[in-house]
């Protein structure tokens, strides 16, 4: 599906090229990767986020930058908060399940 940012100026869509999936961010191809998740924007359309996955570890993209390395990462939405300075996403590393923002 198509994401638009809350003010229309900015698009998003997942996209898929034989088996790797990609995103496209305002018609630029972003790297690939074995699966993607939901594209979010922040309220006022500056900054974006996803969920990947790349064999058995999973990752999100903040602002076109890759995160670390985690065992899962919760399905469904990431949360963009307030003016959209922190994007807050729940992630599984090891046994445990952490809430983490950038």
């Amino acid at each position: 599906d198509m994401v638009f940012s809350p003010d229309g100026r900015r698009f998003a869509y997942g996209a898929r090229k034989g088996k790797k999936w990609f995103v496209v961010l305002d018609g630029q191809a972003g790297p690939e990767f074995d699966g993607i998740g939901e594209i979010v924007f922040s309220p006022d359309g500056r900054r974006f986020a996803y969920a990947v996955r790349k064999g058995e570890k999973e990752f999100v993209v903040v602002d076109g930058q890759v995160g670390s390395a985690f065992d899962g990462i919760v399905a469904g939405p990431l949360v963009a908060q307030g003016d959209g300075a922190v994007i807050y996403y729940t992630i599984k590393d090891g046994h445990f399940w952490h809430i983490l923002h950038h």
